[in-house]
């Protein structure tokens, strides 16, 4: 949240997000005062980053969990492992410190790291909902989903009304490969929260597992007319069509997101119809994914090798040329080339053997010597 400023913008920029994160409050976990409470610029080093270790002796400890508070809210990005370190170990006795160390090493894909300052942060007192969820996501990085259930089913003793702990539980049994069990802990998620269409998202695809396609098609529905990740809703309607066995209603699906520049639905169309050996249509929609991407190598093999199929050899060598113009060392368009003149070859020696064949003329005997005779 906090770029590396240069003294003499600092106070400026700092002050401007005091007033835009003035209404977010650390007190649940971070510290014993509001955000706008207290001047952060004492907190900012010459060089605009974190306090140097020399000066943490001389700063309240709220001051250093806000502090971090929102380079965590800016995913870390302005944080350096060593300035972490130097400050958990000058407050080694703050668990919130510890925690906020923690989440930097999970955020950047350390989780054993995360693991042993969220369990030092445990050892120094921390209990909040939050912290069980934190805890309960690096035990399920590391595999452990016993545990990760343990310290949610902790987090929904203090607050049973978040429905991020039972989407969490839901991910972590659908990790085990309980998809039922997932299921039902985020239908209970949504139920606590029915405007969150991330778990109306994660529901679809569940309803969808275990072919209730009907309630799989009503959150499509809703997420679509929300615009929530509307491509990728309109793909799992597709696929759902499909699996009833309804090819029309799909292909239009993907014929729209093909027309609103989506490739991707080209390449499923072309596939489509490559397993119906449908080769009119394969070239039909190939030509329509080069309208969106002229240089779609897989569009121009669709096209090459359908036109070689209906024996328009002068036009499947077009294509594959155009791949050799895209790709030089493209093995699939010197081989199709290859291949394609190899029937041209035998097709000119044919018509030569054919045009070498000696014709003979015979004349049949007019009727009137047969008579005579």
């Amino acid at each position: 949240m906090i770029p590396r400023l240069r003294l003499g913008f600092c106070n400026y920029s700092l002050l401007l997000l005091i007033v835009v994160l003035g209404t977010q409050s650390c007190n649940g976990r971070f510290g014993a005062y509001p955000l706008t409470e207290k001047p952060l610029t004492t907190l900012v080093s010459d060089s605009g980053t974190l306090p140097e270790v020399k000066r943490a002796r001389d700063m309240d400890v709220n001051d250093v969990i806000q502090y971090l508070n929102l380079h965590e809210e800016s995913s870390w990005i302005h944080t350096t492992e060593a300035e972490l370190i130097s400050l958990v170990n000058e407050f080694d006795d703050s668990p919130e410190i510890h925690e906020l160390v923690a989440d930097y090493y999970l955020t950047i894909g350390n989780v054993e790291e995360a693991l042993v300052y969220n369990t030092k942060a445990e050892e120094r007192g921390a209990r909040s909902t939050e912290f069980y969820k934190k805890r309960a996501e690096v035990f399920a990085a590391l595999g452990q989903y016993g545990l990760a259930i343990d310290y949610l089913n902790k987090a929904v003793k203090i607050n049973g009304n978040d429905p991020d702990i039972y989407l969490s539980k839901g991910e972590v049994y659908l990790n085990m490969g309980d998809s039922i069990s997932s299921l039902q802990y985020k239908s209970h998620a949504f139920i606590q929260d029915s405007s969150r269409l991330d778990i109306a998202a994660d529901l679809a695809y569940l309803y969808a597992r275990h072919d209730e396609l009907d309630k799989s098609r009503n959150l499509i529905d809703l997420l679509i007319a929300s615009d929530y990740r509307p491509k990728e809703m309109k793909k799992l309607d597709a696929s759902l069509y499909r699996r009833k066995g309804q090819m029309d209603q799909a292909n239009a699906i993907y014929k729209s997101l093909l027309d609103s520049g989506d490739t991707a639905a080209g390449v499923v169309l072309i596939d489509h119809f490559k397993q119906q050996n449908l080769h009119d249509s394969i070239v039909h929609y190939s030509t329509l994914l080069l309208e969106q991407d002229s240089s779609n190598l897989f569009a121009l093999e669709a096209k090459a090798i359908s036109f070689d199929y209906k024996g328009y050899y002068t036009s499947a060598l077009i294509y594959y040329n155009q791949m050799l113009d895209i790709d030089s060392l493209n093995q699939e368009a010197h081989e199709g080339i290859r291949k394609v003149k190899g029937k041209i070859a035998y097709l000119r020696k044919l018509k030569e053997q054919k045009e070498a064949i000696p014709n003979f003329d015979f004349l049949a005997p007019k009727r009137n010597e047969l008579i005579d005779e």
